[in-house]
């Protein structure tokens, strides 16, 4: 099942960079998904459901309209898929430039994602996929 669990997230990659892609990452997504981002983050906590996806995607259309997740190595954990992926982006005014590692922790279930724990640090990401 793992293999396919690491499909199931390079497919949610592709359709996420692509138009309407936090619309259409919806079908991804179990009804009770979790969002969870760390302490550190800008928003930091946890968001509940297809709505708290879709508050994250306003969240960030809001800041990166113009944005995508460069998948880089994928580590299979059974039912966790670990993606090492690099955030590019620019801000609305098109002005700055942004670009941050940015790994993923998913865990998935019948195919569909339950949880999605975003880090900053891939130390911090490697550690959070051995508990």
């Amino acid at each position: 099942m793992s293999q396919e669990n690491v499909e199931v997230v390079k497919a949610l990659y592709e359709v996420w960079n692509g138009p309407k892609g936090g619309e259409n990452a919806i079908a991804f997504l179990s009804d009770d998904f979790e969002w969870v981002n760390p302490d550190y983050a800008v928003e930091p906590g946890t968001r509940h459901g297809h709505a708290g996806w879709s508050q994250a995607m306003d969240s960030l259309d809001a800041a990166f309209p113009h944005r995508e997740h460069e998948l880089g190595e994928m580590r299979d954990l059974g039912a966790r898929v670990l993606a090492f992926t690099t955030f590019v982006a620019r801000t609305s005014a098109g002005t700055i430039s942004f670009r941050q590692d940015e790994p993923h922790l998913w865990t998935l279930h019948g195919g569909k994602v339950v949880r999605l724990e975003w880090f900053h640090d891939r130390s911090e990401a490697i550690e959070a996929a051995r508990g």
